[in-house]
């Protein structure tokens, strides 16, 4: 089993970049399109428990859905967002990147920060650089 998986959409520029990124790294690592695979609710949720995360924390704010579904104007619990994520998956920051360190025992969650995420590439990219290094 592969101690890394990212959570993609493949036609994201981001997620094809977070993929070369580790595959330079020379780790083993699973590719998730969660488009084809979709989150369940228990494993989104089982996900964002594990990294200490709220629900709000990996919502996009900037896609149409969010904007058609009002949410900007709406205070939803992290259960209700969590409902919406599972069922309009744009929503969902991507990529998420889950590390399974051996010797912590718990998931690290790798996420992109902010709004706008799309130009933030440059930060994101040190921090997984940090994470996952390359051997060459």
């Amino acid at each position: 089993m592969a101690m890394i998986t990212i959570y993609q959409k493949p036609t994201c520029s981001t997620c094809r970049e977070t993929v070369k990124l580790v595959e330079a790294s020379g780790q083993a690592f699973t590719a998730v399109n969660y488009y084809e695979k979709p989150f369940t609710k228990a494993q989104l949720k089982g996900l964002l428990n594990k990294a200490g995360l709220s629900a709000k924390r990996i919502l996009r704010t900037k896609e149409d859905i969010y904007k058609k579904l009002g949410l900007a104007k709406k205070n939803l619990t992290d259960e209700e967002l969590i409902d919406l994520m599972v069922k309009h998956p744009d929503l969902i920051q991507r990529p998420l990147v889950e590390n399974h360190p051996v010797d912590l025992g718990k998931v690290a969650l790798h996420y992109w920060e902010g709004r706008g995420v799309n130009r933030s590439f440059p930060v994101c990219r040190s921090r997984l650089t940090t994470v996952f290094p390359s051997n060459t």
